[in-house]
């Protein structure tokens, strides 16, 4: 979920009340790509200290995670909420983009849709190639902390 002002910044009243109703934990969703660059560092401070909000789903400002994967990297260096990129994350970048930003999580769309379609069925196989990919990134961190 995620609520904005009219003057762009996070409503956290309103953000506040709808966590209070549901009483689930939430993600805050890609209204945060929408914040100036600037603010988004406190923006994050912001999310984290509310209660039941655990996730940023975020593309770092840009069209597409992978475009914005250094500004992501720079919010998941904050280590102060968990940050779960999104929006055009596919077998062509996710793993680049695991390994640049450090991030423990992904969203996928219709990247594992038959036809790339948001209303067709999830694939199987495709869901499997990613399953791939991120036991392949997990293999090369291990490595490298080993």
């Amino acid at each position: 979920m995620g609520a904005l002002r009219p003057d762009g910044t996070i409503d956290t009243e309103t953000v506040a009340r709808v966590l209070d109703a549901a009483r689930l934990p939430a993600t805050f969703h890609r209204a945060f790509d929408t914040l100036p660059e600037t603010t988004m560092p406190e923006a994050l401070k912001t999310l984290a200290d509310m209660p039941r909000i655990e996730r940023v789903l975020t593309s770092g400002g840009r069209d597409s995670a992978y475009e914005g994967r250094e500004i992501i990297a720079q919010m998941v260096s904050q280590q102060i909420i968990s940050i779960m990129p999104g929006k055009g994350v596919g077998h062509d970048n996710i793993k680049d983009l695991v390994l640049e930003t450090g991030v423990r999580e992904v969203h996928v769309g219709t990247a594992v849709r038959r036809w790339n379609k948001p209303t067709c069925p999830v694939c199987e196989e495709k869901v499997r190639r990613l399953k791939q990919i991120l036991e392949e990134v997990s293999a090369i961190r291990d490595a490298q902390h080993s």
